[in-house]
């Protein structure tokens, strides 16, 4: 027997793969009986693959609001693209790219998320992951946003209502 063979065939049984023995599976690295000598299942075979992959859901691509952006609304619309399978996703924002402490640490079921409360001004990291009845995909990579003050917009005078601080002044 080959080791490698029987190592790549037992990392499948750890990724919850069971063994085949259908006549279409003998190729496949999951196929149960190997012949004494046999080294043509040293990687997983494509179709291990997409069962691995549909067992665990990929890596969500984050969209908005970009890497290194700035945002002047302190509830920023946070994006990223849908990973199938998936039934929610898990989005942390926090100040700290540690993500020791999130100020949002929490799950939804689409693929965008904009917070019930506002973020104060502060540099952000934010990341998500995808979640399906077998368990948790990876983090996405974070991405960075700058969370501005945005402030009140300027009063607007008119000579009637100016007239009275002018009057005021002297």
């Amino acid at each position: 027997m080959d080791v490698q063979n029987i190592a790549i065939h037992e990392l499948g049984h750890s990724l919850q793969r069971l063994d085949l023995y259908g006549t279409a599976d003998t190729e496949k690295t999951m196929y149960g009986i190997a012949a004494d000598g046999e080294i043509k299942k040293r990687t997983l075979h494509a179709d291990d693959i997409a069962g691995i992959r549909y067992i665990y859901p990929g890596r969500p691509s984050l969209s908005s609001p970009a890497n290194s952006s700035s945002a002047c609304d302190a509830t920023p619309y946070f994006d990223w693209s849908s990973v199938g399978g998936a039934i929610s996703y898990h989005i942390q924002v926090d100040n700290n790219s540690g993500f020791t402490s999130p100020e949002i640490d929490t799950t939804t079921s689409s693929s965008d998320y904009t917070p019930g409360s506002s973020l104060s001004p502060d540099t952000y990291y934010w990341r998500v992951r995808a979640s399906n009845s077998c368990g948790d995909g990876p983090w996405s990579d974070s991405f960075e946003v700058l969370v501005l003050y945005k402030a009140p917009a300027p009063p607007v005078y008119d000579e009637w209502n100016f007239m009275p601080l002018l009057l005021k002044q002297r």
